[in-house]
């Protein structure tokens, strides 16, 4: 029988982007998991790839999906079922194995808990959960701005969301904004960023609850940040381009001193055609010497006949 994967780390990590519930005691937080997928990715991102190249890939037309590793071709152990917000483990082995795991996936009914109130010192009488006053109650705590907790079971976890929401929903004007489409345009999700200060708030009670002037302040933080690094990027391209002024000019330089022994080259050449031209004009004739030109001193000279009047020697 094919096996299962035995690590259950990824339980604690989003299908649908980098968030991470981490784990307490050993333990993988799926129900922050769950929780942080219903209220965050309402519209599934289908062509989001993990870090680890895993992109999600649809069964069909069932709110299911199973991991796909597009460079290997091959998919993964890991399905996911945004019905209940609950991964599917799948079997090692073929893939249409694991494409029918996740296809068969059944989604866990939630429980219907009962609740106890005393009546008198011993007994209780069991009260069952009115769903139609519940319903009302969510749905005015929703248009109010709150946000509803659940539980494993994905029931409302009434206490985490009354602390959660402590801080209040932010009233008419943080709804506003919420909705503007201009900072819709800009990129400014402050949806987004509301839930996950109060995702934040969940796994640790110590910090601050959400509010509005919160998630404000910490935007006005990020800008001035960004402005400081633009202004720092922009000294920083204002130097460079200085250096390159300079450089540029000192390239010209040489280029004008290149040009200029260039010049002189060509003129150098010149002079040296003139010269061979002169040097094999057939006009200019080089009469060679010989020995027997060069005359001789008295030494060398041979006695002759003496004769009047001469000195009594003739050269030869």
């Amino acid at each position: 029988m094919p096996r299962l994967p035995e690590d259950t780390s990824y339980k604690s990590i989003c299908p649908c982007c980098p968030y991470s519930a981490g784990e307490k005691g050993g333990i993988s937080r799926s129900d922050h998991v769950r929780r942080h997928v219903k209220r965050v990715h309402k519209e599934v991102p289908w062509g989001y790839i993990d870090p680890g190249s895993w992109t999600l890939q649809r069964i069909g037309t069932l709110n299911r999906a199973i991991k796909y590793n597009p460079s290997t071709q091959k998919y993964g152990t890991i399905g996911f079922c945004f019905d209940c917000a609950s991964y599917i483990p799948c079997p090692t082995g073929r893939s249409e194995t694991k494409i029918s795991v996740v296809t068969d996936h059944t989604c866990k009914v939630p429980k219907t808990r009962e609740r106890k109130v005393k009546v008198g010192a011993k007994s209780s009488v069991p009260i069952v959960r009115m769903t139609s006053n519940i319903d009302r109650i969510e749905a005015s705590l929703k248009k109010a701005g709150y946000s509803i907790e659940l539980d494993d079971d994905l029931n409302t976890d009434w206490d985490k969301t009354f602390r959660l929401n402590k801080g209040g929903g932010g009233g008419d004007l943080w709804a506003t904004l919420k909705a503007h489409p201009e900072l819709k345009e800009k990129g400014i999700n402050l949806t987004r960023e509301e839930d996950e200060m109060r995702e934040a708030y969940a796994d640790d009670p110590d910090e601050v609850p959400f509010s509005p002037e919160a998630v404000l302040v910490q935007k006005l933080i990020n800008e001035h940040l960004s402005t400081k690094r633009i202004i720092a990027a922009n000294s920083k391209v204002a130097t460079l381009k200085l250096e390159v002024d300079i450089r540029e000019a000192e390239i010209e330089r040489l280029n004008r001193l290149l040009k200029d022994k260039e010049e002189e080259f060509e003129h150098m050449q010149e002079q040296l055609y003139h010269y061979k031209k002169e040097r094999n004009d057939p006009e200019l004739t080089i009469t060679e010497i010989t020995i027997d030109d060069i005359p001789l001193d008295s030494s060398e000279c041979v006695p002759i006949k003496k004769n009047t009047g001469e000195d009594g020697y003739c050269t030869q």
